[in-house]
C-alpha cells in the first residue's frame, strides 16, 4: 500500500510540474485520470483488506456471500 501511495504522490508532484511548466491541459487531465484510478484501486484494497478482516469467516467462506462481498468492494473502488 505504502508504495502504491508513494507512486502517486510522485505522479501529483508531476502534475504540480506539469502545471507549473503550462503544459497543455489534455496532458494534465490525462495524469489526472491516471491518479484518480490509482487512488480509487488503492481505496479499493484498503476497503478489502479491512471487508474482509472484519467480516465473519462464516460469511467470506460461502461462495455466494464470498462473491457478493467482493462485488461489494468492487462498486467501492469505482465510486469517484
Amino acid at each position: 500500500m505504502i508504495n502504491r501511495l508513494q507512486r502517486i504522490e510522485g505522479q501529483v508532484r508531476g502534475l504540480q510540474k506539469m502545471v507549473q511548466d503550462g503544459r497543455d491541459g489534455g496532458e494534465i487531465l490525462t495524469q489526472i485520470s491516471a491518479v484518480l484510478s490509482a487512488t480509487r484501486r488503492v481505496a479499493g484494497a484498503i476497503t478489502s483488506y479491512h471487508m474482509e478482516k472484519y467480516v465473519d469467516d462464516g460469511v467470506v467462506a460461502d461462495p455466494e456471500a464470498a462473491a457478493a462481498l467482493q462485488a461489494l468492494i468492487d462498486a467501492f473502488s469505482r465510486l469517484d
